[in-house]
């Protein structure tokens, strides 16, 4: 090689050396969209099986609430020896002291507590309650329901018995 092409050669293959270098710290155009495509499909995959759990959720957290709420009012009408009651009303279901046994929620009648209905979470065939001040449910029949269904066809049923006992029934 000549004198002066020898320096030259090298110093280009210094600068080139660093030019790698410099590349190999981050990622290159190709290598980030292909990773984006395949977070993309991954979340194709995983998101719909996500939504119907989390509608699932929904259903049996209304279901499991209104469970509680019977409980609640089943052990204050036996505490307090006064009948109360647990109804729909509207967008929630309430429970409260019910003195007269009507069901229906009158003015100075005190609150036991509510349960919000979720999002998308119906009622789908109400019942009222009433408990006795011994702890029985007081209805016709030996058993009643709140069944709470959602749009894609979960749902969770809430059965009394008179003895004032629950049990959850769910359907999937």
């Amino acid at each position: 090689m000549p004198p002066l092409v020898r320096p030259l050669l090298d110093k280009a293959l210094v600068v080139r050396h660093q030019r790698y270098r410099r590349g190999a710290l981050g990622f290159t155009l190709v290598e980030a969209m292909v990773v984006t495509i395949v977070l993309a499909v991954l979340m194709l995959v995983v998101m719909p099986p996500f939504f119907r759990y989390l509608a699932r959720a929904q259903v049996e957290q209304t279901a499991r609430q209104t469970q509680t709420l019977l409980h609640k009012a089943r052990h204050q009408a036996i505490r307090l020896r006064v009948p109360t009651a647990v109804r729909p009303d509207g967008e929630t279901i309430v429970g409260f002291v019910d003195p007269n046994g009507d069901r229906v929620r009158d003015a100075g009648e005190r609150s036991i507590g509510h349960v919000p209905m979720a999002t998308q979470v119906t009622l789908t065939s109400p019942a009222a309650i009433s408990f006795a001040s011994d702890g029985s449910a007081d209805f016709a029949g030996g058993i009643t329901d709140f069944a709470f269904a959602n749009p894609r066809g979960d749902s969770v049923l809430v059965r009394v018995k008179v003895t004032g006992f629950t049990e959850m029934i769910r359907s999937y």
